[in-house]
C-alpha cells in the first residue's frame, strides 16, 4: 500500500536503537558500506549542501525488494573548489546526530574511511584524474566553450588528497593477531577472544576459510569470538577486501591449545521457541530460537543446518553457553509485531507450517568427514492439544525448561503463560476419549502428524495415570 511506511518506521528504529545492539540493527536496516561512499563522496569534494553534510536534503533513499536501505545522490552544485568547502575541511562535519553517531561508531567509521582511502588511491590520484579533466577541457574547446582552465581544480583535488592521506596516516596499522611469542595461545574455556589489528581496506576476515563477523573496538582494532575444540586448533587467519579477495599481507597464523573437555553439543542446544503462525496482521512474523543450555561450552555453529525452515547458518556464527539466537523469516515483520528492533542471528528462506511440521538441528559429521547429524528436533504443531493461543493469536510456543524433553508436548507453553516446568498442566482429562490401535503392527511415525486419518481406529477411554494389572 502507497501508505504503510512500516519499513521506513523500522529503518528510524533501528538507526536510534541502543548501543547493546546498534550494529546489529542498523545492518539489519540499512547498506552501510554504500551509505557510506555516499557521504564520503559528498566530503571529498566538499560539497556541504546535502544529507550527510551540512544540510538535510539533496539525496534520494530507497529500499530495493528483499534487499536493505540505499542511498542516491543528486544536486552537486558545489564541489571541487566551486563553491564547496575548502581542501583542508573536516572529513566528518554533518548537522544530523544519526549520521554523526555513524560517523563515529568504529565498524562504520571504519567503512567511511576505507571510502577515502580508495579515492586517494584511485581517482583523486593526480596520475587518474589529470588526462580525465584535460580530455573534457579539450572537447569544451573544440565544441566552441570557453571553458575555465583545469589548473584550479586540479590544484584544489591534490590539497584535498594531501588532506585526506593525513586524516588516514593514524589509523595505518598492519594485519595482524595478538599472541604471545611462538603464537601459541594456551586456552581452557572453548570460547576463545581473539583480538587483532587490521588497515581500513580490510572488509572481512576468514579463519580457516570461514568468514566470521570482527566486532571492531577502534577503526583498526577487531575481536572475534572463536568455539575451539580440545587439543590444539590450528588457525589461518586472512583480511579480505570489498570484493572478496584476499590480500597480499593480510594474514597471520596462530595455535589455540585447549586443554580441557567440551560437552557434546546433543542435549546441549535445544529448539526453545517457535513462533510459527503470528496471525493476519503479520504474517510472515515469525521466528525460531535456539537455546545453549551447556555448562561451560560454546559452539561454533558454523556448517549446521535448522531443516523445517531450509536454513544454512551463516559461517562464524558463535552460541555461547546461556546464550539464545533467534532465525526469523521477514526482519521487517518481526520488528513490526514485536514493537521494535530485535537481535537476529539469521533470516531463513523457508516457512513454518501453521498446521505442524518437524524442525531437525543438524551439524555437519566432522569425525567421518561427510553427511549431517541430527542435535535436536521438533515436532511442533499449533493445534489442539498443543496450546490455542499460538494458532494466529499472536503467543509463540515456548519450552517451558531448557531442561525438558522437548518432544513431548507438555513441555511447551504459550508465551505470556505459566512457565513453571514444576506447575501441573492438565494436557489431557483421565476420563478423555482416545483414538486407539491395537492390531501390533509397525506404525512408523506417520501417525504422529496432524493431518492423519484415524477414522478406523476404535475409540474409548483410557487411564492414562494408574494401572495396576501386571498384563493390562
Amino acid at each position: 500500500m502507497n501508505d504503510d511506511y512500516s519499513q521506513f518506521f523500522n529503518l528510524v528504529d533501528a538507526v536510534n536503537s541502543s548501543n547493546e545492539v546498534y550494529t546489529e540493527q542498523v545492518l539489519s536496516q540499512v547498506d552501510i558500506d554504500q551509505w557510506m561512499k555516499v557521504f564520503a563522496v559528498r566530503h571529498i569534494v566538499g560539497d556541504w549542501d546535502g544529507y550527510g553534510y551540512n544540510r538535510g536534503k539533496n539525496m534520494f533513499m530507497y529500499n530495493p525488494e528483499n534487499d536493505r536501505w540505499k542511498l542516491m545522490l543528486w544536486d552537486m552544485d558545489f564541489s571541487l573548489g566551486g563553491g564547496s568547502d575548502g581542501p583542508n575541511t573536516g572529513l566528518f562535519g554533518a548537522n544530523d546526530s544519526v549520521v554523526t553517531r555513524m560517523y563515529n561508531h568504529p565498524p562504520f567509521r571504519r567503512s567511511y574511511m576505507r571510502a577515502m582511502k580508495l579515492a586517494v588511491e584511485g581517482p583523486l590520484a593526480a596520475q587518474n584524474v589529470s588526462p580525465v579533466a584535460q580530455e573534457n577541457f579539450d572537447a569544451l574547446r573544440a565544441a566552441g566553450v570557453n571553458a575555465a582552465s583545469t589548473r584550479a581544480m586540479l590544484s584544489w583535488i591534490g590539497s584535498r588528497r594531501a588532506y585526506i592521506l593525513s586524516q588516514l596516516a593514524p589509523i595505518e596499522i598492519d594485519f595482524a593477531v595478538d599472541a604471545p611469542p611462538g603464537n601459541i595461545i594456551n586456552a581452557t574455556d572453548s570460547l576463545v577472544i581473539l583480538t587483532g589489528t587490521a588497515p581500513v581496506e580490510v572488509a572481512s576476515i576468514q579463519i580457516n576459510g570461514v568468514e566470521y563477523n570482527p566486532e571492531w573496538t577502534a577503526v583498526n582494532r577487531w575481536r572475534i569470538r572463536l568455539a575451539v575444540t580440545p587439543g590444539d586448533n590450528a588457525l589461518s587467519i586472512v583480511g579480505f577486501n570489498e570484493r572478496g579477495a584476499p590480500l597480499d599481507s593480510m594474514t597471520a597464523n596462530v595455535t589455540v591449545r585447549l586443554t580441557s573437555e567440551i560437552e557434546p553439543a546433543e542435549g546441549s542446544i535445544v529448539i526453545n521457541e517457535i513462533q510459527a503462525n503470528p496471525g493476519i496482521e503479520f504474517p510472515e512474523a515469525e521466528f525460531v530460537e535456539i537455546h545453549n543450555q551447556a555448562a561451560s561450552t560454546s559452539f561454533d555453529l558454523s556448517g549446521w543446518r535448522l531443516d523445517g525452515v531450509d536454513l544454512d547458518l551463516p559461517g562464524g556464527l558463535i552460541i555461547a553457553p546461556g546464550e539464545y539466537l533467534v532465525f526469523a523469516k521477514n526482519l521487517s515483520e518481526l520488528f513490526a509485531a514485536q514493537g521494535g528492533p530485535i537481535p537476529v542471528a539469521a533470516i531463513y528462506p523457508g516457512t513454518l507450517q501453521d498446521g505442524g511440521e518437524l524442525l531437525q538441528l543438524l551439524r555437519p559429521d566432522t569425525a567421518n568427514g561427510s553427511g549431517m547429524l541430527l542435535v535436536d528436533e521438533v515436532y511442533y504443531s499449533t493445534q489442539p492439544p498443543w496450546p490455542l493461543a499460538t494458532a494466529g493469536h499472536g503467543s509463540s510456543l515456548q519450552l517451558r525448561s531448557p531442561e525438558l524433553d522437548n518432544r513431548r508436548i507438555a513441555a511447551w507453553a504459550a508465551s505470556g503463560e505459566n512457565l513453571d516446568p514444576f506447575d501441573p498442566v492438565e494436557v489431557v482429562a483421565l476420563n478423555h476419549s482416545w483414538k486407539y490401535q491395537q492390531d501390533g503392527n509397525d506404525l512408523g511415525t506417520a501417525w504422529r502428524r496432524a493431518n492423519f486419518d484415524d477414522g478406523d481406529w476404535d475409540e474409548g477411554q483410557g487411564l492414562l495415570y494408574v494401572e495396576g494389572s501386571a498384563l493390562p
